[in-house]
């Protein structure tokens, strides 16, 4: 009798202790399970659009638009193909608005890469295609009437000529044994490829849609203009530096520093030869050289300081030591600027450079001090 009672009593005590442990395998078993309900929601969601049963397409939207497994399962950039599909464009501006709003940033998670609905979507409105974007916006158009929604279509054709839909995938590294999830960026900024956007007026596009922006910020404000307006200021002044330096290396970089080589031949009536070695700091330039003529051989140096510089043309007076002090000037003209625009890049010149001044020259019997105008053109090379 007394065997059986602890007999029972272990028993008891090993099923409570195991209890806990096979609920959370129960949790798990119910956590993985409801992957497979997901997509086939997300196959149940195209078949609904297929048919165009517009009930079922929104009880689908707002099953799959909870909070699931720690993520979600339907996107904004999916919501805007929907929405646009079934033509309800008021809902379907709010959301490309925010999707703009976001732009760079990752979108709330899908749990596919490439399953029916994505690519069914992908197959009818396929919103990184400019041309798509162009139709949509003109149907649009005529079927919207409130005067905010107008506007606010206005605003958005502003900001499609700085932002780009984007649409590209990203494994959640967070949660890599779940090979389902995915993150992605929905829209982005032209400007983010900068090489390719050098050769049109990106800075312009840019201004105008912040003053779009800005405009309708004030007239329907709101906390999402005003934050969408605010980011925009403060990625405009960011880019359009990085943008500059692209567009334009010689101007952003003119005065960071930078140092090169150069050769001058004298074309005035006494051959000379000069050799140096350029270095300039913001605008003040030196230039410590070697000179072969038939009156001196040697070192000498070269001050000046930059009170003009262009893309292609850059002027500075200068003064010269070697057997004298001289005094003068020097027109640069770039006619080579290197594609590089991040890190070193180089640029070539030639230039013309007089300089006029007393210096010591040999006569038969002596070395006299005169007054000489020395011109000379040259050829230079800088690297900054």
């Amino acid at each position: 009798m007394i065997r059986s009672i602890v007999t029972f009593i272990l028993l008891i005590i090993c099923i409570s202790i195991a209890a806990p442990k096979n609920r959370d395998i129960e949790g798990m078993l119910d956590r993985i399970g409801r992957q497979p309900q997901m997509l086939d929601a997300r196959y149940n969601l195209m078949l609904a659009l297929e048919q165009k049963n517009i009930p079922a397409v929104d009880s689908l939207i707002e099953v799959l638009s909870k909070e699931a497994l720690e993520s979600y399962a339907l996107d904004r950039y999916e919501l805007l193909q929907i929405n646009l599909l079934l033509e309800r464009y008021d809902k379907a501006l709010d959301i490309w608005f925010d999707e703009y709003a976001n732009a760079g940033n990752l979108e709330r998670y899908s749990f596919a890469r490439t399953d029916t609905l994505q690519k069914y979507l992908t197959s009818l409105m396929d919103l990184t295609d400019s041309n798509n974007v162009k139709r949509e916006s003109e149907k649009i158009k005529t079927r919207i009437e409130s005067q905010e929604k107008k506007d606010l279509h206005s605003l958005l054709a502003t900001l499609s000529k700085a932002l780009t839909f984007y649409n590209r995938f990203y494994p959640d590294i967070d949660r890599c044994d779940d090979s389902l999830l995915y993150v992605r960026v929905g829209a982005k900024f032209h400007s983010g490829n900068y090489e390719d956007n050098v050769n049109w007026d990106w800075e312009a596009a840019m201004a105008n849609a912040l003053k779009v922006l800005s405009d309708f910020s004030t007239k329907y404000p709101s906390p999402r203009t005003v934050q969408f307006s605010d980011y925009l200021i403060k990625y405009f002044k960011e880019s359009a530096v990085t943008f500059q330096v692209v567009k334009d290396p010689v101007l952003s970089r003119r005065y960071t520093g930078c140092f090169g080589i150069e050769a001058f031949l004298n074309i005035s009536n006494r051959p000379e030869i000069i050799f140096g070695l350029p270095l300039q700091i913001w605008r003040i330039i030196f230039i410590p050289a070697f000179q072969f003529s038939k009156d001196y051989s040697g070192p000498s140096a070269t001050a000046g300081f930059v009170v003009f510089d262009s893309r292609h043309v850059k002027v500075f007076p200068l003064v010269n030591m070697s057997t004298g002090l001289g005094f003068g000037g020097e027109i640069d003209y770039r006619f080579y600027i290197s594609k590089e625009s991040y890190g070193l890049f180089g640029v070539w010149s030639f230039n013309f450079r007089y300089i006029g001044g007393w210096y010591e020259t040999e006569t038969k019997n002596s070395i006299e001090s005169r007054f000489q105008n020395r011109f000379m053109l040259g050829v230079s090379g800088y690297l900054w």
